[in-house]
């Protein structure tokens, strides 16, 4: 059977363990922490993230600090995510050069 044909069922599962569970069991509970989680929060919609990024504080004391909508476009990327990215991206070169001397 060719492969754009084959019946892949997207609802099972195979393994009983979570994302974190198997990331810490594989050394990778850094990456998890840093990276995984907080952007499957910001792709999932959860409050924080929103909160974060599109809300600001109401500034009348009356209102008792509710939300508004933030229409300012510039999202900051904080240091630590600059740096994580640079770190992976460093990995990855390494990991590539080292297979391109394995093969030559």
């Amino acid at each position: 059977m060719m492969e754009e044909f084959q019946d892949i069922d997207v609802n099972a599962r195979f393994t009983k363990d979570d994302t974190r569970t198997m990331a810490y069991a594989v050394g990778l509970a850094r990456e998890y922490r840093t990276l995984f989680a907080p952007m499957s929060a910001n792709v999932h919609g959860e409050w924080i993230p929103l909160d974060q990024y599109a809300l600001d504080i109401c500034r009348n004391p009356l209102h008792r600090a509710h939300r508004l909508p933030n229409f300012d476009s510039r999202t900051m990327l904080s240091p630590t995510h600059v740096t994580l990215a640079l770190d992976q991206m460093e990995a990855m070169v390494d990991e590539y050069v080292a297979g391109i001397d394995i093969n030559a």
